[in-house]
Protein backbone atom coordinates (compact mmCIF):
# COMPACT_ATOMS: atom_id res chain seq x y z
CA UNK A 1 0.00 0.00 0.00
CA UNK A 2 1.33 3.43 -0.93
CA UNK A 3 1.74 6.25 1.55
CA UNK A 4 -0.07 9.43 0.57
CA UNK A 5 1.15 12.80 1.85
CA UNK A 6 -1.27 15.73 2.00
CA UNK A 7 0.69 18.45 3.84
CA UNK A 8 4.04 20.23 3.72
CA UNK A 9 4.66 18.97 7.27
CA UNK A 10 4.24 15.42 5.96
CA UNK A 11 6.86 16.07 3.29
CA UNK A 12 9.19 17.70 5.82
CA UNK A 13 9.01 14.56 7.99
CA UNK A 14 10.49 12.40 5.21
CA UNK A 15 14.27 11.85 5.25
CA UNK A 16 16.65 13.36 2.70
CA UNK A 17 16.74 11.21 -0.43
CA UNK A 18 13.03 10.39 -0.34
CA UNK A 19 11.13 10.54 -3.63
CA UNK A 20 7.46 11.37 -4.09
CA UNK A 21 5.28 11.83 -7.14
CA UNK A 22 3.00 14.85 -7.06
CA UNK A 23 -0.56 15.07 -8.35
CA UNK A 24 0.67 16.18 -11.80
CA UNK A 25 2.96 13.15 -12.07
CA UNK A 26 6.27 14.95 -11.44
CA UNK A 27 8.79 13.07 -9.31
CA UNK A 28 10.30 15.19 -6.52
CA UNK A 29 13.32 14.31 -4.40
CA UNK A 30 14.15 15.70 -0.96
CA UNK A 31 17.61 17.22 -1.15
CA UNK A 32 20.21 18.68 1.19
CA UNK A 33 20.98 22.18 -0.10
CA UNK A 34 24.42 23.51 0.86
CA UNK A 35 23.38 26.79 2.45
CA UNK A 36 19.64 26.68 3.06
CA UNK A 37 18.95 23.31 4.67
CA UNK A 38 16.72 20.75 3.00
CA UNK A 39 14.15 21.16 0.27
CA UNK A 40 12.62 19.50 -2.75
CA UNK A 41 13.67 19.48 -6.38
CA UNK A 42 12.49 17.83 -9.53
CA UNK A 43 13.99 14.33 -9.43
CA UNK A 44 15.63 14.96 -12.81
CA UNK A 45 17.54 17.85 -11.17
CA UNK A 46 16.17 20.50 -13.51
CA UNK A 47 14.85 22.86 -10.84
CA UNK A 48 14.19 23.43 -7.17
CA UNK A 49 10.60 23.45 -5.98
CA UNK A 50 9.61 26.48 -3.89
CA UNK A 51 7.64 25.88 -0.66
CA UNK A 52 4.59 27.78 -1.98
CA UNK A 53 4.61 25.55 -5.09
CA UNK A 54 4.48 22.47 -2.85
CA UNK A 55 1.47 23.86 -1.01
CA UNK A 56 -0.31 24.87 -4.19
CA UNK A 57 0.54 22.11 -6.67
CA UNK A 58 1.89 19.00 -5.00
CA UNK A 59 -0.88 17.35 -3.02
CA UNK A 60 -1.80 14.66 -2.76
CA UNK A 61 1.70 13.21 -3.23
CA UNK A 62 2.49 9.51 -3.22
CA UNK A 63 5.73 8.31 -1.60
CA UNK A 64 7.75 6.24 -4.08
CA UNK A 65 10.97 5.77 -2.13
CA UNK A 66 12.28 6.33 1.39
CA UNK A 67 15.99 5.59 1.89
CA UNK A 68 17.10 3.15 4.53
CA UNK A 69 18.51 5.45 7.20
CA UNK A 70 20.44 2.63 8.85
CA UNK A 71 23.01 2.54 6.04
Amino acid sequence: MSTVITTVDGLDALPVGSVVIDRAGMALQKTNFNFSGTGWNAANGVRDIEPDELERDCFPAVVLYVPDESR
